[in-house]
């Protein structure tokens, strides 16, 4: 009975675990910002999230954002017609790159590429104030 309880108490806890790690929210906040600016700046607001997941067939981890137009236009047979954009993102060490993905196209060509310089989990922020006379 002990062990039982062990075991169920262990799934629970398990369980309660947040299935993405705190980097890859930074990251997937990171790459969701530079794609809605890009979308901003680009005049295409009203793309909304749709899903994001990994890509799987690639050598440097990237993350796949999916985008659908929140607004809907009912064609001439009748049928409601979404655009979709799809973007990826990757990162090497301090750089965040985005692209708009393409099967059909190996090499991409980086929409906006930002350089960041994230502190490590072990470094301390240090403020500094000017001195005044």
């Amino acid at each position: 009975m002990y062990r039982l309880s062990l075991i169920v108490l262990t799934l629970f806890l398990v369980a309660c675990q947040p299935s993405t790690s705190v980097w890859q929210q930074q990251h997937d906040f990171i790459c969701q910002s530079l794609i809605e600016g890009f979308l901003k700046a680009s005049g295409q607001q009203n793309f909304e999230l749709n899903q994001k997941s990994d890509v799987v067939d690639s050598v440097i981890p990237q993350r796949l954002f999916s985008y659908q137009s929140g607004s809907t236009r009912t064609t001439l047979i009748g049928e409601t017609q979404r655009k979709e954009l799809r973007f990826v993102c990757w990162n090497d060490a301090q750089h965040f790159a985005i692209a708009q993905h393409d099967q059909n196209q190996a090499p991409r060509q980086a929409l906006l590429t930002v350089q960041l310089h994230l502190p490590k989990t072990t470094d301390k922020l240090q403020v500094s104030a000017p001195k005044t006379q």
